[in-house]
């Protein structure tokens, strides 16, 4: 069912660019061949003139908007995809000021789970993330400083779950 939303986002996108277009079209197509179908899908699409975001949330982890704090961005509760045939999903839109991050990913990353059981979760989540935020001023050791946060609380633990982590920075 992956696989058939992401070939739909490839062929959707070609000609459309609104998010939330985006998302409705790949939402009644998997709900009338899917039955019970239910995925996670945050699209946003980037202007790098205005450093402006338009996106559409569809159930996704809520990414971190992180300058000198953490904060959740602004998320409508549109449902997954494949929930509603007839959703009437939703785009916002948010700017970026120069050393502003967008920090996503997927639950893999919150569920990673140590010896006992518990979590990583969003308090931690979160705590590496604004640390990440403060040593690292790229992409590359921040995304590094998260997977070894991860990393140290899950130990030898084999996960369930895979991660994907992505981030944007205004420089």
């Amino acid at each position: 069912l992956t696989g058939a939303a992401i070939a739909l986002f490839r062929t959707v996108s070609m000609h459309e660019s609104a998010p939330e277009k985006i998302v409705a079209t790949i939402n009644e197509t998997i709900a009338r061949e899917h039955e019970e179908a239910s995925v996670k899908l945050f699209v946003g699409v980037l202007d790098l003139a205005t450093w402006k975001l338009a996106y559409c949330n569809a159930g996704h982890n809520v990414p971190l908007l992180l300058d000198s704090d953490v904060n959740q961005l602004e998320s409508d509760a549109n449902v997954p995809i494949g929930n509603n045939p007839h959703w009437d999903f939703t785009a916002q839109e948010t700017a970026f000021e120069k050393g502003t991050m967008l920090f996503l990913y997927t639950d893999g990353a919150l569920k990673a789970e140590n010896d006992d059981r518990k979590q990583f979760g969003d308090k931690r989540m979160r705590a590496a993330a604004l640390q990440g935020m403060k040593m690292h001023a790229t992409a590359k050791p921040f995304i590094g400083s998260i997977l070894a946060a991860i990393e140290k609380h899950t130990g030898d633990s084999l996960q369930d779950c895979d991660m994907t982590l992505l981030v944007v920075r205004r420089v």
